[in-house]
C-alpha cells in the first residue's frame, strides 16, 4: 500500500511537471517570437503572418496575391500565410511586428494600405477588362483607326483620327448609301469628339453627351481586344485595310 501511494504521488508530480513545461514552453515561444520580430524589424526584414483557411473564391485569391505583392513592392513587407494551425511563437512574432510597423508608418497602417491596394487592384482589373488604360498614349493606340458595326450589314465606317489635338470622328459612307430607301442611323456623327478622361490614373475612352440639363453623361468604350470594342450595347470591329 505504501509503495502504491508513492507511485501515485510520483505520477501526479510528473503530470504537474509536464504541464509546467508546456506552459513554460508557450511563454518561451512567445518571448522568442517577440524578440525575433524586434531583431528582424531592426534589420529591415518586415514579415507579417496570416492564419486560417485559404479562401476558395478566385477573386479573393487574386486580390490576396496582389495585396501581398503590393506590400512587398511599396513597403518591403512580406505577407506570409501560416495555415490554420496557430503556433504561439508565430502569433507573437506577427503581433509584435504589426505593432512596430504601426509605430513606423501610422496607427492603422495595414488597414489603410489594404484600402489603397484595393483601389489599385480595381484599376488593374479595369485595365485588364478593357474599361480603361494606363496612359492617354495607350488609349489612342487602341481607338484610332476605322471601325464599323459587327455582324451587321452596314454602309457606314467611323474613322477616329487626331484633328487639332483632339480625336474626332469622320463618317465614311458607301457609294450606294444615298440610294437606300432607309437611311442608317449614325451612331457617331461627323466631328463627334472622342474623349480620353483621367479617372485617378485610369484613362477611359468614350463620348460625352452634354445635352441634358442636369449634366453630361460619359459613354465608355469597352475594348475586348485591340480590334473590338463595345459602347452602349453596340459592338464595333476594326476595319482592316
Amino acid at each position: 500500500m505504501k509503495h502504491l501511494l508513492i507511485m501515485i504521488c510520483m505520477c501526479f508530480t510528473a503530470l504537474a511537471s509536464a504541464q509546467d513545461v508546456k506552459v513554460l514552453k508557450s511563454v518561451i515561444n512567445c518571448e522568442t517570437g517577440t524578440q525575433k520580430a524586434i531583431e528582424d524589424f531592426n534589420d529591415g526584414r518586415y514579415q507579417v503572418y496570416t492564419f486560417g483557411m485559404m479562401m476558395s473564391n478566385t477573386n479573393d485569391n487574386d486580390f490576396n496575391q496582389f495585396y501581398s505583392a503590393y506590400l512587398t513592392e511599396n513597403y518591403n513587407i512580406s505577407l506570409i500565410h501560416k495555415g490554420d494551425i496557430v503556433m504561439p511563437d508565430d502569433k507573437c512574432y506577427s503581433d509584435k511586428m504589426k505593432q512596430l510597423l504601426s509605430v513606423k508608418y501610422g496607427k492603422s497602417m495595414l488597414d489603410e494600405v489594404k484600402d489603397d491596394a484595393l483601389i489599385a487592384y480595381e484599376k488593374v482589373q479595369q485595365v485588364k477588362n478593357g474599361v480603361c488604360f494606363k496612359s492617354p498614349e495607350e488609349a489612342k493606340r487602341y481607338v484610332l483607326g476605322d471601325w464599323k458595326l459587327k455582324d451587321e450589314t452596314t454602309h457606314v465606317t467611323y474613322r477616329f483620327e487626331v484633328t487639332e489635338g483632339e480625336i474626332s470622328t469622320q463618317v465614311l459612307l458607301d457609294l450606294d448609301y444615298y440610294n437606300l430607301d432607309e437611311k442608317e442611323a449614325l451612331l457617331f456623327p461627323s466631328n463627334q469628339v472622342i474623349k480620353i478622361l483621367d479617372f485617378d490614373g485610369c484613362y477611359n475612352v468614350g463620348i460625352e453627351n452634354n445635352e441634358y440639363k442636369f449634366g453630361g453623361i460619359f459613354y465608355d468604350f469597352i475594348f475586348n481586344s485591340n480590334n473590338e470594342f463595345e459602347c452602349e450595347g453596340y459592338h464595333f470591329i476594326r476595319v482592316a485595310h
